[in-house]
């Protein structure tokens, strides 16, 4: 067993009009087909394939920018997927699309996870993160947020920390192993909201 690495990435998912039900909108991946930078292999930048991740914080805000059609109850649902997930970047922002990744030590290569979510860079984010294998998923979390028909006279915003390796609230990711993050409920015709993630994790050999 030896220490790959550790790194930590932000991103901005865009959750947009018309979003649709039950659509991947952040996706982390381990040995799926593809690394960070989107190779079609499931190394690091040293060309080790690590055996394990272990995720070490997630962390969500989530803001609404805009009126929706209506109010609406919705969520943002964990869900950690067995192996084996085959991933693609159909539809993906990757970092550093507007996220970008720190690197421990300095001289650590690029991490082997996959990392995508749907940003500046995804073409139709209604449709959320397509393609890929994702089967049998097990919820693990949920961040509810109540949009309004109206934005309210003060900042509409819910946030949680949903892995903190503190709290040992989530062990370890498996070499073809996932977790997403999906949409719950169907966006109106108007109404957008933007989603602040924090993810951190360590990869191990």
């Amino acid at each position: 067993m030896g220490f790959l690495g550790a790194y930590r990435t932000t991103s901005r998912i865009t959750v947009l009009v018309q979003q649709s039900a039950g659509t991947r909108v952040f996706e982390v991946c381990l040995g799926g087909g593809l690394n960070y930078s989107s190779a079609a292999n499931g190394n690091n930048g040293n060309g080790v394939a690590p055996a394990y991740i272990v995720p070490t914080r997630l962390e969500l805000a989530w803001i609404q920018l805009t009126s929706h059609t209506a109010t609406i109850g919705d969520s943002l649902d964990l869900w950690k997927v067995p192996a084996t997930v085959v991933v693609d970047n159909v539809n993906a922002t990757t970092p550093p699309g507007n996220g970008d990744v720190s690197i421990y030590p300095s001289s650590a290569p690029l991490p082997a996870a996959f990392i995508g979510y749907i940003g500046t860079a995804s073409t139709t984010p209604k449709n959320g993160l397509t393609g890929g294998t994702f089967a049998n998923p097990d919820k693990i979390d949920q961040l509810g947020h109540l949009l309004y028909n109206g934005l309210p006279p003060q900042i509409n915003v819910v946030s949680k920390t949903m892995i903190d390796r503190k709290k040992r609230r989530f062990e370890r990711l498996l070499a073809g192993e996932a977790l997403i993050l999906t949409n719950r409920v169907l966006f109106g015709s108007a109404g957008t909201a933007d989603c602040y993630v924090t993810f951190a994790w360590e990869e191990w050999s």
